[in-house]
């Protein structure tokens, strides 16, 4: 079974000591994302997931829209609803969640948590 072959790994392992990720989130993120080495900085592997901005701008003119959707929809969801578990059990990520979803709306403040919790946590 798939659990049981990739449960023993050091990787996936490390990663369920995150709160919000669990067994088949772990496998996700072991799968897409190795080698982590790959990355050089936090925000390369935020735009390889897809939670980065897209930037549409002209002249002095800069417009950040909607994020890019690049990379595994899979992986942008698994984020998603870690960074939410996240947000009930770390209290600054909780923080956080709370500051954007007023600012803003639950969903962006969803893609925050995530892009924020993939750059922070799993590089």
């Amino acid at each position: 079974m798939a659990g049981e072959e990739g449960s023993g790994r050091p990787t996936v392992k490390l990663l369920q000591t995150y709160p919000g990720i669990g067994l088949i989130s772990s496998m996700v993120i072991r799968h897409t994302l190795e080698p982590l080495t790959r990355f050089f900085t936090t925000r390369k592997v935020v735009a390889y997931v897809g939670l980065d901005p897209v930037e549409d701008s002209s002249g002095e003119r800069k417009r950040f829209g909607s994020i890019s959707k690049a990379g595994s929809r899979l992986l942008r969801f698994v984020l998603g609803q870690a960074g939410l578990v996240a947000c009930r059990r770390d209290e600054s990520l909780g923080r956080f969640y709370k500051r954007i979803a007023a600012r803003r709306n639950h969903q962006t403040a969803k893609v925050a948590v995530a892009a924020s919790f993939s750059s922070v946590r799993l590089s």
